[in-house]
């Protein structure tokens, strides 16, 4: 029950303060507010917050959270934070094409479901949470209406911790959350 009312009180307070900036949209479109349009694939839901903090450098905030997402046997439901700064070299933060440096840090639930010594069924629970860091190239385009759109990709890497409460931390399949991997995602917003 905690995670969800962290998840409300976060976003409350990430449109509060996108709507704080509404001033400085009419002519500057330096806040985008946006989310990822892979997330239903994935049975999660992002939302993004960036705001431009001078011509060349941006700031962005994004929260994650996944719906029980089955991995082999191995079901997850929690969430992720992902702070991150980017460099626009061509000098028009919040648009066109970037460079970015984004630490996560994300927390699980992990379910799996399991036979007991008994021969009789069980489930088998613990907790994962991980920090890591990925290095991101891409480009953001803006559209009349305010519309955005923004493909981005690059190599990230995770170190995590996993805390068994039942079971054995052999029946679940975290793997493909520690270590080297790949970060990307197709995001669409609405910039002011």
């Amino acid at each position: 029950m905690k995670i969800p009312v962290l998840l409300t009180a976060c976003l409350t307070t990430f449109c509060l303060t996108a709507f704080t900036f509404c001033g400085f949209a009419q002519t500057e479109k330096r806040n985008v507010i946006k989310t990822n349009l892979l997330s239903p694939l994935l049975r999660a839901a992002h939302l993004n917050y960036e705001y431009g903090l001078s011509k060349k450098t941006s700031a962005q905030l994004g929260f994650m959270y996944l719906f029980g997402v089955q991995q082999t046997d191995t079901k997850f439901t929690g969430f992720g934070i992902t702070p991150e700064f980017r460099f626009y070299p061509q000098e028009n933060a919040t648009q066109g094409f970037f460079l970015a440096l984004s630490p996560r840090y994300q927390s699980y639930n992990l379910e799996v479901s399991i036979t007991d010594n008994n021969g009789n069924p069980a489930t088998a629970e613990a907790t994962w949470s991980s920090v890591g860091a990925a290095f991101l190239v891409g480009n953001q385009w803006h559209f009349p209406k305010s519309i955005t759109l923004e493909l981005y990709g690059g190599p990230s890497y995770n170190v995590g911790n996993i805390k068994v409460k039942s079971g054995s931390e052999e029946n679940f399949n975290v793997g493909f959350l520690s270590g080297f991997g790949l970060r990307f995602g197709l995001m669409i917003g609405i910039a002011f």
